[in-house]
């Protein structure tokens, strides 16, 4: 992952060319509350979230990812 940021309830992942697909797929797996559904793109992953609480949350939380 390259960055993080949100815009109230969705969370936007950017991500290496080519990589948002399996960023996606991880994340689907880790099966995170309050997420109500994700959409990858060559190089972007969208998480909608339920709230922009939960949004922000996410955010919080994947940035410590980013490196």
């Amino acid at each position: 992952m390259l960055g993080v940021d949100y815009a109230g309830h969705v969370v936007l992942v950017k991500c290496y060319s080519g990589m948002a697909n399996a960023a996606c797929e991880v994340f689907d797996a880790l099966q995170w509350k309050n997420v109500v559904v994700t959409l990858s793109g060559e190089d972007t992953l969208r998480i909608v979230a339920r709230s922009e609480r939960d949004a922000k949350t996410s955010c919080t939380e994947l940035t410590r990812h980013v490196g």
